[in-house]
């Protein structure tokens, strides 16, 4: 059955995209999540249509594509990666599979990776070297990432580059004002301590000298053993706020901020605004 299943989905494919051709006006680029999908539309204004793999609130280190959202790309005109390793081997696989001629552009180039909070696959035993995929958590990683964007943009719509020069100088001077503005108010908080259940905010930790607490275990749920010793290193750091995350059993963390003591707060990493995420994020450090 599973080699029935293989040898029919190349065929089904191509039947699908035969008849989504030619639908939408617009030109279209693709993204793999929604805060990569919100940076590029600062750029690209009304030109494009820009179209995220993943939707909102989906987990993107277990996720893959389904047909029609593979489907989708057939329209696009190049196709922009978190570029993180591990991150999105399973998605990546399947669109050079069915998209060999696609244009595929990292949208992380140029940013320095953190390691060591983080594991490449649940139970990886080398997470010291693992890379922490959520780039996008930094302001001044987004930052980056909007410049490889607009460098590509400019690349495939020549006769724009001015416009697209103008929107992303427009979004570059927003995040730069936010990111001084997170910055000097939480000076005053350099060392403090946050609880996340995923390492999901290692840049923002490292950006603003915080200290980020993870619950979870390498990957995977921590052992009652392991959770113990977490929770005493945590009550010891003294956090000041639980960071409750959409893609993770945020009833687990809410038992384990009660016997902290710790406020709770929600916090959503593929918001496609990064510019609100970071605001909210701020404030609930700032709050306590």
């Amino acid at each position: 059955m599973r080699r029935i299943s293989r040898l029919l989905f190349p065929l089904i494919l191509l039947l699908c995209l035969s008849c989504s051709r030619g639908s939408g006006s617009k030109r279209v680029l693709t993204v793999t999540i929604p805060p990569q999908q919100w940076l590029l539309e600062q750029i690209a204004g009304d030109s494009w249509e820009v179209q995220a793999l993943l939707p909102p609130g989906s987990n993107p280190e277990t996720f893959e594509p389904s047909m029609q959202q593979l489907m989708e790309l057939d329209r696009s005109s190049a196709y922009f990666k978190v570029g993180m390793p591990g991150f999105e081997e399973a998605t990546l696989a399947k669109v050079k599979e069915n998209f060999p001629s696609l244009q595929i552009i990292d949208s992380s180039t140029g940013i320095k990776p953190v390691t060591g909070t983080h594991a490449s696959h649940p139970g990886d035993a080398h997470t010291h070297s693992a890379i922490d995929p959520h780039t996008w958590t930094s302001l001044r990683n987004a930052r980056i990432m909007a410049a490889n964007m607009l460098a590509e943009l400019k690349k495939l719509d020549p006769e724009r580059a001015s416009e697209y020069e103008a929107n992303y100088r427009r979004l570059d001077t927003r995040l730069q004002q936010l990111d001084d503005s997170i910055a000097s108010v939480l000076a005053p908080r350099a060392g403090a301590a946050f609880v996340v259940w995923h390492p999901s905010l290692s840049y923002f930790a490292r950006d603003y000298s915080l200290n980020q607490l993870v619950m979870e275990h390498e990957g995977k749920e921590a052992t009652p053993a392991q959770l113990r010793q977490k929770l005493d290193e945590a009550g010891s750091a003294r956090p000041v706020v639980f960071f409750l995350q959409d893609e993770y059993d945020s009833r687990a963390a809410r038992t384990l901020a009660s016997e902290l003591g710790v406020p709770t707060a929600p916090i959503a990493v593929m918001n496609p605004d990064i510019a609100a995420q970071a605001r909210a994020i701020t404030s609930a450090i700032n709050a306590r």
